[in-house]
């Protein structure tokens, strides 16, 4: 039965990453979830609305976030691991990071005194509402020159290729390099975390803070980095 669903899905040309667990297609799942049988174009209609019947089961577990289980995850005051990062394509973003113009760059290249990452899932419904939150954070951050110029911020978004990652950033509007781990090399060298999941690293990868979820609280999270930021000095 669910072999025939995703036949179906897939001739309406739905994409589905399993390993991430979610439709690389939002805009075909609004209209499989949201609208009526009668106003999906002709070709998918009567597909659909036979598998609607029975993937919203399938549905409610494929959305579920990354799962965490496959290995342990950074803790405070333990060091990040090495590994390379595809590097962006824009210049303006190169040069926020100070990395030079290299294909591939490691966090020691990047010039700050604290690096914020966030692991995100293109599709994840928990990184939609984070990330407008880190976009508000990287502005106020930028306001403060007491440290807009020691710390630096990125996202790698796992799963995702770099049409994704672009089509996120644009969508959500967000100010910072949101970055690719296509094969999940990066996520599983870091214990495979849910997401989002957010660290703080020092110069020398030391992680002083990591967060697994939404940070509900940005003030004090906020705050929490100027702290961190101050005792460095």
């Amino acid at each position: 039965m669910m072999k025939r669903t995703y036949r179906m899905l897939n001739h309406c040309k739905m994409q589905h990453n399993a390993e991430v667990g979610l439709f690389t297609k939002p805009s075909l799942l609004n209209d499989l979830m949201n609208k009526t049988p009668h106003i999906i174009q002709k070709n998918c209609s009567l597909k659909i609305r036979y598998a609607s019947m029975l993937i919203t089961p399938i549905l409610l577990f494929l959305i579920i976030p990354i799962s965490s289980h496959a290995g342990n995850l950074p803790t405070v005051d333990s060091v990040l691991p090495n590994f390379k990062i595809t590097s962006p394509t824009a210049v303006k973003e190169k040069d926020y990071l100070n990395i030079g113009s290299g294909k591939t760059f490691t966090i020691e290249q990047i010039d700050c005194d604290i690096l914020l990452i966030e692991i995100i899932g293109i599709y994840c419904p928990q990184c939609h509402i984070q990330l407008p939150r880190s976009r508000k954070l990287f502005f106020q951050i930028k306001k403060d020159s007491a440290i807009s110029k020691k710390i630096k911020m990125i996202a790698i978004a796992v799963g995702a290729n770099s049409n994704e990652a672009t089509y996120l950033k644009n969508h959500l509007k967000i100010p910072y390099p949101v970055l690719t781990d296509q094969k999940f090399k990066i996520h599983k060298l870091i214990g495979e975390p849910r997401t989002p999941f957010t660290m703080l690293i020092t110069e020398n990868k030391k992680i002083k803070y990591v967060h697994l979820g939404v940070i509900k609280d940005m003030d004090k999270f906020y705050l929490k980095i100027r702290g961190l930021i101050k005792s460095l000095k």
